[in-house]
């Protein structure tokens, strides 16, 4: 992705036990639970990093667990470019 675009992630779980909740970290940051329990935004990013998504039962138990990494594209030409689409309000926005 380029440099400063807002990537929403989702995660996608199948047979979640009741009362399961989704946790999300990046760079291994322990970033909370997501809104509406399976979404979580990183905003503007500027710099590659990797989210992880974790099922956990209600004993706090992973039954599930997902990691991805994110390549931020950034160059010069890329950071003057995001420069001006902030100026006019359209950075880009990913949903994955």
């Amino acid at each position: 992705e380029n440099y400063r675009t807002t990537i929403t992630f989702k995660a996608v779980t199948e047979d979640a036990p009741n009362g399961s909740e989704i946790r999300w970290f990046v760079d291994n940051t322990d970033c909370g639970i997501g809104y509406d329990d399976k979404y979580f935004t990183v905003h503007q990013a500027k710099k590659t990093f990797t989210v992880r998504a974790d099922l956990y039962c209600n004993d706090g138990t992973v039954v599930q667990s997902k990691t991805e990494e994110v390549v931020i594209k950034k160059n010069i030409i890329l950071v003057i470019k995001a420069f001006f689409q902030n100026l006019f309000g359209k950075l880009p926005v990913v949903y994955q």
